[in-house]
Formats: C-alpha cells, structure tokens, sequence
C-alpha cells in the first residue's frame, strides 16, 4: 500500500492555520500490502480554542503491526499560503486536502495543545479493514486528494463516515448524540450550541447563512460535527447486527477544564452591543425630535453599517457557492440600497428621494420580522435592537421629510395649508 504522508505539521480541526503541501514522505513495499491485518480506528479531538476547532477534529487511523505502520489520515489540511485563499474561502471555494502523518506525531500535537484525542477501534472484518485501507489509498493520490469543502455536508467529519460505509458496502445505523444535538431542529440550532460560549461566531454565522441551515435535517446530518460523530457511533450498529465499535480509549488526556477560549463576557456580546446603539438611536432620535433637526452624519453611519453588511449578504447570495448562504432573507433588511442614505441624505432634492425608499425600506422591515415570526428563518437575538433602530430612524426620516413639506408649503401662499403642518418647524 501507498500512504502520502503530511510533510509538515498536520492539520488542527478544520481549519488548521497553516498546513504544508501534502508530498509522499513513505512508500511502504507494495508487495506486502496483504500481510498482516489492519485495525482501523476513529479517531476524536476534543473542541480546542479557536472558533474552528469548537466541533472537534477527526481522523481515521490505520494500523498494521506485522508492517510497522502507524498513521493517522483527516481530511482537514489546506495551504493557507496559496494565493487568494482568503478571497475564495469567502466565495466558497474552500478546497481542503487529505493527508497522512505518523499517528505518534499526531498525537504529540494535540497533547502539545491539551485537548483529549480519543480512538473508537472499529470492528471491521479483515477484508472491510484491507477495503478502508485501499479506499484510502486512493483518496490520497494527488489527483483525488483535494475536495471541495462543505462546513455542513462534506468535511473532515462526514468524510471519514462515508470512507467506512463504502467499505462495508452499506449504511451504518447511528446511535443518538447528546440531547441537545438530538433534538436540534436543524443546523443553526445545533451550531448555537456548540458556539453557546462565542456569541461573535454565531453572530457571523447568523448573517451569512440563510434559511437553509433552519431546515428541519435526519439525525444522520448531525455527523457535520466530529464530537456529534463520536457520541453516534458509540451507539451504532453494523448492517449484520453487531456494535460498529469494538472498544474505546483516551489516547491523548486532556487539560483539565478543557482548552476552550472564556466565554464572551455579556457586556461584549452582540446582543449588548446591539441595545446599546439602539439607546444611542433612541437618544439621538428624541434630540432631533426636541430640536427640529435631522443627524444626517448619524443616519448616514448607521445606514452605511448596514449597506456594507447587504453588501456581504449579497455577495455570498448571487456570486458565492456557499450552498447554505441561499436564500437569505436578511436581503429584506440589509442590502446595498442601504447605502443611499449615504448618497442621497445631504441635498434637498436627494431627500426626497430618500423618503420613498425609506418607506419602502420600512414596509421590508415587516416583512423581515413577518419571515422570522413563521419561522421561515430564524433571527439571532441581536437583530433585534439593530432591526428597531433601523426602523426607529427609517421612521423619523420620514416624519421629518413631511414637516420639511409642510415648511415648505407654509412659505408660499398659493400652497395649500393645513393646520397640522404648523405642528412641528424642521430648521
């Protein structure tokens, strides 16, 4: 058998800072190949402290005695180097590699770290164990190596599962994950509750992918996540009726309390910072209600934030291959037109303009929480104070721009004149 082994050091969950190019390091004689039996094992890293490690890593680890062969292969290495990686990593062109490296580096890494690796020896006839081997083989050729990565339905996780289930010809009935995970309604649920500790996270996560992700998914689905695959196969069972895994041990002992980054302090969290601009929105609000005056720097500001953000949303929309990012109903409150309280609040005619589309912008407003109400997509508790301060000014504007009207028409005679507009003077 051929192994391509990972020259450098190997990737750490996901999506690991910087992995080397994958290059053969060992070509092990070919010729015994089919002595000795393989033992194939799932290998588990506990959650570490960046926000991609938060699910875990896995790894599918091979051993053969009789040939001194050791290695651990994951499906989370990517050059991080390569030239416009950040570009197509945000347009969902997220090429991830397979790759091999000696199992006792594997674990001095995550000892190094303090996270727990844990083996789940699987028990696989000899033939089904010679087959895993094989099917790996072949996926890390370097014609076949790469694939394009799904956070969602095709990473390091799922990749290890179905290399096992072709081997065995069939499909693994799955045991359950912790309840939490089990009774999630769908993919957002169960990412809220890994991220429960990193509000930012979920926050990003909330902005860019649509309603997808709120759609009600077969527990089978849950195995996105390596901790939620461990649990499941623990439970699980072989087509001919036998436990998939054999025996499980703790390689690698964690720290204890975990290596998890602190939790968000409440004060910094998305949903503080939210409450607090709508109060700041509110009071800026009342001084233009008390003053007669209209804050164009703080609409254009305000406005500007939520522009860039539909700008974000757009892109991931119509230009990405981010499946989970369509549709996005976020669309209804934050797009490009955003923008043009930035282009149009300075001059007298622009703002008249801007009065129609702040109505039209506030009827979309409606129609946003009217999406969020039926569940069509679910809404991040930050959104909340965001979506009533844009409403709250949207509202405003639109109040001023007719007492400007009712100025305006108080200065020529020949205009009709109602008591009403005499109520409020815009200076």
């Amino acid at each position: 058998m051929t192994l391509w082994l990972a020259m450098g050091v190997a990737a750490k969950a996901q999506q690991p800072a910087a992995a080397a190019p994958v290059a053969a390091m060992a070509e092990p004689d070919t010729t015994a190949s089919h002595d000795g039996e393989w033992r194939v094992s799932l290998l588990t890293c506990s959650p570490g402290h960046e926000i991609y490690e938060l699910e875990g890593h896995s790894g599918l680890r091979l051993v053969n005695q009789q040939r001194g062969v050791d290695v651990v292969v994951n499906w989370g290495l990517f050059d991080f180097a390569s030239p416009g990686f950040v570009y197509r990593f945000v347009k969902g062109e997220t090429d991830y590699m397979a790759g091999a490296a000696p199992s006792d580096r594997f674990f001095s890494m995550y000892a190094a770290d303090g996270r727990e690796v844990t083996e789940q020896i699987l028990a696989l006839t000899p033939q089904q164990s010679q087959r895993v081997v094989e099917l790996v083989e072949d996926n890390l050729r370097p014609e076949n190596r790469t694939y394009r990565y799904n956070y969602v339905a095709d990473n390091c996780a799922t990749r290890p599962l179905a290399v096992v289930e072709r081997a065995l010809s069939d499909t693994i009935t799955l045991g359950a994950p912790e309840e939490a995970i089990a009774h999630a309604a769908g993919f957002r649920e169960a990412m809220r509750y890994y991220h429960r500790n990193y509000p930012w996270y979920q926050f990003g996560i909330d902005l860019a992918l649509g309603s997808t992700i709120d759609r009600p998914e077969a527990r089978r689905a849950m195995t996105f996540s390596p901790v939620a695959l461990q649990q499941m196969l623990e439970g699980a069972t072989l087509p001919s009726g036998g436990s998939v895994v054999a025996s499980t041990n703790v390689i690698v002992e964690g720290r204890d309390g975990g290596v998890s980054a602190p939790p968000t302090p409440w004060y910094l969290s998305p949903l503080a910072a939210g409450w607090l601009l709508l109060v700041i929105t509110v009071g800026v609000t009342i001084f233009d209600l008390i003053t007669g005056r209209l804050s164009r720097g703080y609409d254009a500001a305000l406005f500007t934030i939520f522009g860039l953000a539909g700008c974000l949303i757009t892109f991931l929309v119509f230009f990405s291959v981010h499946g989970p990012a369509s549709p996005n109903w976020l669309l209804l409150w934050l797009n490009p037109l955003c923008l043009l309280p930035l282009l149009l609040i300075w001059t007298k005619g622009g703002r008249r303009l801007l009065m129609w589309w702040q109505m039209i912008n506030f009827v979309a407003l409606i129609g946003m929480c009217v999406v969020w109400i039926a569940g069509i997509q679910a809404c991040n508790s930050a959104f909340i104070p965001l979506i009533i301060s844009d409403g709250v000014r949207s509202l405003f504007f639109i109040f001023y721009s007719r007492c400007s009207t009712a100025q305006s028409r108080l200065r020529h005679p020949m205009v009709y004149r109602s008591p009403a507009h005499t109520a409020y003077s815009a200076r």
